[in-house]
């Protein structure tokens, strides 16, 4: 299987994991995400070295175990896996090097956009969630620890709804945690019952 693929190749006729990447499934134990240099891995946690396709090197921190229960979830086929991350394309490096392929077969779901006169648009992730949504009408779990909470600091009414019409799901890990089993276990019961409800 290929490690990325074009977003057309996916019809969106089964739930869209929206998956961030930094504080989600690479872990940020350090305060505000800083990476300390020498600092151990979390317990339990397996450190990897990537290189992007733009040559730069970073260390990944993951919990193995997670990569696969959520490999698991994409390789049974009830699910579409779009990256929504500022890692883009790059994730690529991440599944090949780190993860051992596992991961593989989704799609950016949108790229980070650049800057224009010094800004970058803040929503351009649920931008490129709720535009994607709009199309498909898919359920979706989007999954990110920073840009929900910013959301929901910023309108305090904001929740599922706010994506589109589609039943949807949050999953805000702690940075430092990342996803979790009870996160896993929460990803398949939704996928449970929207299958059950269409």
């Amino acid at each position: 299987m290929e490690t990325l693929l074009s977003i057309d190749a996916f019809p969106g006729d089964k739930p869209l994991l929206a998956c961030d990447f930094d504080g989600v499934l690479n872990l940020f134990p350090e305060p505000a995400g800083q990476f300390v240099r020498n600092a151990e891995p979390p317990a339990g946690a397996e450190r990897r070295r990537v290189r992007t396709a733009h040559g730069e090197k970073y260390l990944i921190d993951f919990y193995p175990e997670i990569v696969a229960e959520l490999d698991e979830i994409v390789r049974s086929g009830v699910a579409e896996l779009g990256w929504l991350t500022t890692w883009g394309p790059n994730i690529r490096a991440v599944i090949e090097q780190a993860f051992d392929g596992k991961l593989s077969g989704g799609f950016v779901l949108k790229k980070q956009p650049p800057k224009f006169r010094g800004f970058r648009p803040a929503d351009w992730k649920l931008t490129g969630l709720r535009d994607r949504v709009a199309v498909t009408g898919q359920p979706w779990v989007w999954l990110d620890d920073e840009v929900i909470l910013a959301e929901k600091v910023t309108n305090p009414g904001f929740n599922e709804s706010s994506v589109g019409s589609a039943p949807g799901m949050f999953i805000i890990p702690d940075q430092a945690v990342g996803i979790t089993a009870e996160d896993i276990a929460a990803i398949w019961q939704f996928i449970e019952t929207t299958r059950a409800a269409a």
